[in-house]
Order: structure tokens, then sequence, then C-alpha cells
């Protein structure tokens, strides 16, 4: 999913609650699921699937192929779009796209099981994509991959410093927040400049359960850009504090 950062933040909740991309895991095949969202909104998703993907059914004891991910990934955008051109199917997510724009991509590593977080593999082709963009020009270096966890990029668990940042991306994380680089939408909750400052922000969550909001998804995913996500998670604040943070 991106949302150009121009948006007000209640027009991005109403993006990013009805639009995604969705990654998952036959050879290729691609298929438009056409469907309606509460209030009449529409969204197209497209999933796409390969048996390839990965070496066993379950990916918790198989290895994700990078290059069928990445086909994956590519056969998805090229769908949703109806653009055969990868790079310009890519720059229809970014209007107005320049070599100096700023895109972040925010992805979810906080879960320290390796099948529950986003996938390298899917970020690594989405980076390729965006690299491909204004002829095969775009900066890698003008792309940064966010977490709130520090340990997952900086520790390299999930082997985002050798398949990421060996492209030219920068990696971002709560650790480098300093009174400098980060906002407040109250005295509690601060947010990372990479995000507020992005031009763009891509949003490549994982999907799982979660015990509170019942799915973790593409909104679930951007509680991670807050530096204190316990202000929000303390007994009997959570309801009115997300409310608050959603609709503001």
């Amino acid at each position: 999913m991106v949302i150009p950062m121009e948006l007000t933040r209640r027009r991005f909740m109403t993006s990013a609650a009805v639009t995604g991309l969705l990654y998952p895991v036959q050879h290729l095949h691609a298929q438009e699921n056409p469907g309606a969202i509460a209030k009449g909104l529409k969204a197209r998703i497209v999933t796409v699937t390969a048996p390839t993907a990965t070496s066993a059914p379950d990916i918790r004891k198989g290895v994700v192929d990078a290059e069928t991910v990445k086909a994956m990934v590519f056969t998805g955008i090229r769908n949703i779009t109806g653009t055969d051109d990868i790079a310009t199917a890519f720059e229809r997510f970014f209007p107005g796209i320049t070599q100096n724009s700023r895109i972040t991509i925010k992805v979810n590593l906080s879960n320290p099981r390796l099948h529950y977080a986003t996938h390298v593999e899917v970020v690594s082709a989405v980076v390729d994509g965006l690299h491909s963009m204004l002829g095969n020009s775009f900066p890698c270096e003008n792309i940064t991959v966010y977490d709130n966890n520090d340990a997952m990029l900086k520790e390299n668990t999930y082997f985002y410093k050798e398949r990421i940042e060996k492209k030219g991306v920068r990696l971002s994380c709560a650790a480098d927040f300093t009174p400098s680089n980060h906002l407040y939408l109250d005295s509690q909750l601060g947010i990372h400049k990479d995000i507020m400052e992005a031009d763009y922000l891509v949003n490549i969550p994982a999907l799982r359960d979660h015990s509170e909001a019942g799915i973790t998804a593409s909104i679930k995913n951007y509680v991670g850009c807050i530096q204190n996500q316990g202000a929000i998670h303390r007994s009997g604040s959570l309801s009115s504090r997300r409310h608050s943070i959603s609709l503001q």
C-alpha cells in the first residue's frame, strides 16, 4: 500500500482501510478479487500464487525462493495496474515522483519468529521495483525501511542488512530517535521523521492475529511507527487513544 504524505490523517486512515498489496503464498497465477468494503468503498485485490515460492507447504519448515517471490510481486503490480512495463507500473503508485523524492517502507518485524515477520524477500522485490522507476534510476539511497523494533533491523535477525542495506537502502528504527529527528503527536507519542517527512509511505505488513486488534495487517502495522507504543497499550487507555490517533 502506498500513501502520498500530503494526505490528512483522516484521509490516510481511509486509504489505509481500503487499499493494500497482498502477497500470499500453481506456476504463477494472478487473480483479481473485487470486493465491497464498508460504506460502499471498493478495493481491487490481486492475489498471486506460486508453488515454488517456498520449499515446503508450511512456511515454518521451508525456504523462501527470492526470485519466485520477486516474480510474484511484479506479477501482482502489473495485474493491478494493467501495465506490462514494471517501471511504469510502479510509477503509477507514486504520482509526481522525482529522483529527489523520499520513500519510506514500513515493515513489521516485531515477532521473534521469522515466519511471522515481513519477509525480506518481499521487501527486496519492492525495492527493485522502486529502483526501476524513472528509467531505472530512482536512487536506492532515497528509500528507507523502517520499523519500531530495533534489534530486528540492527542485529540482522531477518537478514535485512545483507539483503536490503547492501542495495543502498537505509535501515531505520526507534533506536535512531533523538530530540531532532522525531515529532510528537502529544506529550507521549513520538513518530520518527523518517515516517512523517517521507514523500510516500509503502506499507508491507505481516498478516497474523493479535490479542487486542484481532488481526495485524495494514492499519495495525502503522502502530509500529510510534516510539512509545506502551502509551497506547496500557490497560484502559488503548481504545480511547487509538481512536484519537486514527481520526484526528
